[in-house]
């Protein structure tokens, strides 16, 4: 098996593994008033889903705006707390 197919291999495992959805990892991985501040800005529709996307990327989270836009409408399966 070449390098790459290894790769991919590997990658497919992972894949598979349970993970927590992204918005989640982002709030359990801040602490005190930034995870309070990030859950109210998350919910509060007059933050654009651009700037916190943003920021969390500076802070070096990725995430899209699109993905905290489908969040807000409601078009994911869990809640953020």
């Amino acid at each position: 098996m070449g390098k790459l197919q290894e790769e991919l291999a590997d990658e497919i495992s992972a894949s598979r593994l349970p993970h927590k959805p992204v918005l989640q990892e982002i709030a359990d991985a801040l602490t005190g008033e930034d995870r309070a501040d990030y859950i109210q800005a998350l919910h509060d529709k007059s933050v654009s889903a651009y700037a916190l996307a943003k920021v969390l990327n500076r802070r070096g989270y990725r995430v899209s705006n699109s993905l905290i836009s489908v969040y807000r409408r409601g078009g994911l399966s869990y809640e953020v707390c």
